[in-house]
């Protein structure tokens, strides 16, 4: 889908007069959300038996790896891959919206709608959360802040998909032809405009179960075309970052440091900080 037509299509090009109202177009969000919630709990969920004879005798192993452990084939994954297609052309979509013009197409009351919530914000500066009750869920009071929740959560939820599909469907993912590009030509595109608050989920949920869970007669032909360029792309985005910081800091006066927990560059900073540490979390992992 084009990403304009997804700007309009779940409302964020709306302007809102009563800002506590339900939009018209939640529906729709609803109906997006609902579908990638049971691609997730299926992928998540479906499994072959545990034991071996019994996976072996309902059809479940499909051949053994060189060292001799069973390669598995998930229930589901047939299904799953027949909309491998749409999630990724999801994803595509979603990573395209954070560019400036799309960004210029939200309306007034959604200009706001790609940043971060401020439970996203707390916790990333480590300040105290809101108390809930045993099972409650957040309350987002505001058709803003019901906005940025599904962008949020649409966005992690599509990666989880991606991070579990390994692990979940085994060889089946593995040998979708030409995998490793029509990852590179979704999941990685417009990175330049991905803000670090999502870029730094995307590496955890996403990317290195990718790697952790990827046989190793894969690593050449998924795996190496991938990190390759990665690597690459976050060292230049990183030290860029960094050299602003270590500037910042070399010319600041220590009489005029913002002392605010919550100031944007402090927010800035320790984003910078967990995305280097996710990084290397991934180089070491």
């Amino acid at each position: 889908m084009n990403p304009e037509d997804f700007i309009r299509y779940v409302g964020a090009d709306n302007r809102i007069v009563d800002p506590i109202m339900e939009d018209p177009c939640g529906l729709n969000r609803s109906r997006i959300s609902f579908c990638v919630y049971t691609i997730l709990g299926v992928i998540k969920r479906a499994r072959w038996p545990t034991s071996l004879e019994e996976a072996k005798a309902g059809g479940f192993v499909v051949g053994y790896t060189p060292n001799g452990n069973p390669i598995y084939r998930n229930p589901c994954s047939v299904q799953i891959l027949k909309l491998f297609d749409n999630l990724l052309a999801l994803i595509r979509t979603h990573n395209n919206l954070y560019m400036p013009e799309m960004v210029a197409k939200l309306g007034d009351t959604f200009a706001k709608a790609f940043d971060m919530l401020e439970v996203e914000k707390n916790a990333i500066l480590g300040l105290p959360q809101p108390l809930l009750e045993l099972y409650d869920s957040p309350v987002y009071k505001t058709v803003l802040e019901r906005m940025q929740g599904f962008f949020c959560t649409l966005y992690d939820n599509c990666f989880h998909i991606l991070g579990s599909a390994g692990s979940s469907m085994q060889q089946d993912f593995y040998v979708v032809e030409g995998l490793a590009a029509e990852l590179l030509n979704s999941a990685f595109i417009n990175l330049d405009n991905i803000p670090d608050y999502r870029l730094r989920p995307m590496l955890r949920v996403f990317v290195k179960p990718l790697v952790v869970s990827c046989p190793p007669e894969h690593y050449e032909s998924l795996i190496c075309p991938i990190l390759g360029p990665l690597f690459t792309y976050l060292h230049m985005r990183l030290s860029q970052k960094w050299q602003v910081i270590n500037q910042r800091s070399l010319v600041c006066d220590e009489d005029a440091v913002d002392d605010n927990p919550e100031s944007q560059e402090m927010l800035e900073e320790q984003l910078v900080r967990l995305l280097t540490r996710e990084v290397m979390d991934l180089i070491g992992g």
